[in-house]
């Protein structure tokens, strides 16, 4: 009976978790937030990044890791309280 209701208020969720994100994409360094793109919007590999950003493919890996790491925490603390920490 109220199945198109469920279907939209799991888009308008889905949709504020995207908002969330992108204010919190906001918080992190312009380094770490290009490298997650690079890797995840444009979908390079890692040998594309490590060319495209002349460093080594571990050099990549550990990049994309502390930036994942820093992004989880930042977007955990911002969804506490509506604000980030």
């Amino acid at each position: 009976e109220n199945i198109g209701e469920d279907i939209d208020s799991t888009i308008e969720f889905q949709d504020m978790r995207v908002e969330q994100l992108k204010k919190v994409m906001e918080l992190i360094s312009p380094d770490e937030k290009m490298i997650l793109l690079l890797k995840y919007q444009d979908n390079l590999s890692i040998k594309e990044l490590a060319e495209a950003l002349d460093i080594g493919e571990s050099a990549v890996k550990m990049r994309l890791k502390r930036a994942k790491e820093k992004l989880v925490q930042k977007y955990t603390n911002y969804t506490k309280d509506g604000k980030s920490i």
